[in-house]
Formats: C-alpha cells, sequence, structure tokens
C-alpha cells in the first residue's frame, strides 16, 4: 500500500497543470500515487497530463466527460489505494515537503485527518498573502498544539476553513464518505462529516499548500450556481441531525443559513437574483412552519428573521433585497444617532467643565501671571 493517494481534478488548465504536477512528482516523499480525474478539458491539458504519465508511473490518469468536481473527486477516492488521500486543486501546488512531514505526524499521532495551512497568492503578480480563513490562527487559539476532536472547538466548528486540499486524511476513517454531487460548496458537508465522525484530529503549523487566486476561478465567474448553497445549507443540518447533534448546533446552523443564503444572494449577478431569491422562497416556506413553531429561531436577531420571513412574504427578489437593506440601514441611522447624541453629551460635559475652570478664583488669581508670560511668548 503506498502511503499517500493525492486525488487531483483536473479542467483545461493547461498553464497551471505542470506547476501543479510537479510540485507532487519532486516530492520528497516518493511513495505516493497520483491520481489525475482529467474531466473532458478541451484544451492542451490532456497532452501534458498524458507526457507526465509516461514518464511517472506513479500516475493514474483517468478520462471522464466533464462532471464537476465533485464527480471528480469521488472518482479519485475510488482509485484511491493509500494509506492517506489528500486533494489538490490543478491550478494549485505543494511545498516539496509537505507529504513527508503530513504522513509523519498523521501516522506517529494516529490521526483521522491533519489541518495543515494554505497561503493564497496572486496569478498574476505571484504576491503570497495570508488570509485568516486559511490562516487557522483561531482555530490554534483554541487547540494548541494537542489532538482534539469537534468537542473540544465546539463553539467554532462551524466557522473552520472547509476547503478539502487543506487536510490530509486517513483513507480508511473517509472510505464510504461521498462529495455532493452537482453542487458547488461541496466542501462543507464532507468536512462537517469528518469533523463530527473524527476522534483524533491535529493542526500541522505551518504554510503547505499555495492557493492560486485568478479571476476565471469557478466560484468568481458561475454566479448562477450561488443558490447552491441552500442545498448545502440543509445537507449540514442533515449530518448534523444524524451525529445526534442538531439541538446541540441548531443556533449555528439558523445562523449559518440564513445570513449566508443572504451574503451569497448579494454577491451574484443581476441577472441570477431571480432564479436564487425564488429558490429561497421555496426553501424558507417549506421549513416556515417548523422554524416559527421553534423556540430557538424565535430567540434570533431580528435582521436573521426579518431575511427568513421577507424571503418568505416578498414578491420579488427586489423587494427582499430592498427589505433587508432599509433594516439595515434604520440600523445604521439609529447607531449614528446614538453616536450623535452621545457626542453631544461629551462636548455639553466640556463645556461644563470649561465654564467651572472660567469662573474658578484659581483662575481669575493667575490671570495677571498668564497675560506676563504671554508678553515673552510674542
Amino acid at each position: 500500500m503506498v502511503k499517500i493517494s493525492v486525488i487531483i481534478p483536473i479542467y483545461n488548465v493547461e498553464n497551471y497543470i505542470e506547476e501543479c504536477l510537479d510540485s507532487v512528482i519532486n516530492q520528497t516523499l516518493k511513495d505516493i500515487e497520483i491520481i489525475c480525474v482529467n474531466d473532458g478539458s478541451t484544451d492542451g491539458t490532456l497532452n501534458i497530463l498524458e507526457r507526465y504519465a509516461k514518464k511517472d508511473n506513479r500516475i493514474k490518469l483517468i478520462n471522464q466527460e466533464n462532471s464537476g468536481l465533485s464527480v471528480s473527486r469521488n472518482v479519485g477516492l475510488d482509485h484511491a489505494t493509500g494509506e492517506y488521500v489528500c486533494f489538490l486543486d490543478s491550478d494549485d501546488y505543494f511545498e516539496l515537503e509537505s507529504f513527508e512531514e503530513l504522513y509523519n505526524i498523521a501516522s506517529e499521532k494516529k490521526l483521522d485527518f491533519v489541518f495543515f495551512k494554505l497561503i493564497n497568492f496572486d496569478d498574476e503578480t505571484k504576491v503570497k498573502e495570508r488570509y485568516e480563513y486559511f490562516d487557522l490562527e483561531y482555530l490554534k487559539d483554541v487547540v494548541g498544539d494537542k489532538v482534539f476532536n469537534y468537542n473540544d472547538v465546539s463553539n467554532i466548528v462551524f466557522s473552520i476553513s472547509v476547503t478539502a486540499p487543506g487536510k490530509l486524511f486517513n483513507h480508511d476513517f473517509i472510505r464510504g464518505m461521498r462529495f455532493p454531487e452537482g453542487l458547488i460548496y461541496e466542501d462543507n458537508p464532507f468536512f462537517i462529516e469528518a469533523m463530527f465522525k473524527a476522534k483524533r484530529v491535529y493542526l500541522y503549523d505551518k504554510y503547505l499548500y499555495n492557493r492560486r487566486v485568478r479571476s476565471t476561478s469557478l466560484t468568481r465567474s458561475n454566479t448562477e450556481k450561488f443558490s447552491d448553497c441552500i442545498s448545502i445549507f440543509n445537507l449540514l443540518t442533515d449530518i448534523t441531525k444524524s451525529f445526534g447533534l442538531y439541538d446541540k448546533y441548531k443556533v449555528n446552523l439558523y445562523n449559518k443559513k440564513l445570513y449566508n443564503t443572504y451574503r451569497i444572494f448579494k454577491l451574484v449577478n443581476e441577472e441570477d437574483k431571480e432564479d436564487f431569491f425564488n429558490k429561497i422562497n421555496e426553501d424558507f416556506s417549506n421549513f416556515q412552519e417548523e422554524y416559527e413553531s421553534d423556540p430557538v429561531f424565535n430567540a434570533l436577531n431580528n435582521k436573521l428573521k426579518l431575511i427568513f420571513r421577507s424571503g418568505i412574504y416578498s414578491e420579488t427578489y427586489e423587494e427582499f433585497e430592498l427589505t433587508i437593506e432599509n433594516h439595515e440601514l434604520r440600523l445604521k441611522n439609529k447607531d449614528l444617532k446614538k453616536k450623535n447624541s452621545n457626542l453631544k453629551k461629551e462636548i455639553k460635559s466640556i463645556k461644563t467643565f470649561n465654564e467651572q475652570i472660567l469662573n474658578s478664583n484659581s483662575w481669575k488669581i493667575t490671570k495677571p501671571f498668564r497675560k506676563f508670560v504671554n508678553i515673552f511668548r510674542s
């Protein structure tokens, strides 16, 4: 059995795939297999893959019709034979010592999976920049250098980076787990299932993965798929229920679904908003009776409840959006009025203090001395 199977879903990345593959075939850990799932590329990617496969027999090249990222990862899992599994996006690359260090840590500590750090780099400038979500300092503050599980990170479990390429998984541990097919944001349910299932998790506090940021990436160009988030949030609820943890994380799930559905809705192109709103309306209407009969839901803040109810009762996406924006504007104005009122009180207090000084005996007594000093200053 090889030590690590690295799964690389690949689609039309002829400008990046060589750098990606070089970072894998040149790893200091040699006992690996490289599963390249070509997802129907139409550029020169396949020629490059075939050339690399001829040079390195560790590469397994699988060709399929274009089916999406989740299908490609699942196909990779079906073909993986390694003791551990990791995922690599085809326009990114690993540091060359990554697999050796991760394998040693995972095997020594008998981990179900290990987190490691990702760093963004700009496709054009190549400048690297840390990003808090992938930096994992918020996780480190909680767990330090200890092996942990979801109970140890209960307060942030739904805020941790879900990205599949940021972990090394024990193959036996994830055997049978799948990425939901046909949806974007597919990392979310896979991660939450892994997190609730795992007994031994560890954070390796080192940047091992270089994540390319480019304007043509999937999540920047295909906003018509952004409404998939609704299905993803419902999957998160189903998974949480399957582990008997729904009551414990109900508030987190409500917050994540309602806040993020609206946040993502605001990001989509104008031509995609009507379809997105229709899906919001359908989903929220389906859950109306369940949510509104739940005391936990009714204890949520007013904005979240407004997002939910306006998603049901608004007749158009414009009305839905305007309702939330007006609520936010009223809150902002209320905050400004409060700050203005506090400022007026502060100014009034300072004036009162100044008047007290001007009318004090000590100020009057020292008046000639101040005039004398000012003569020398002029």
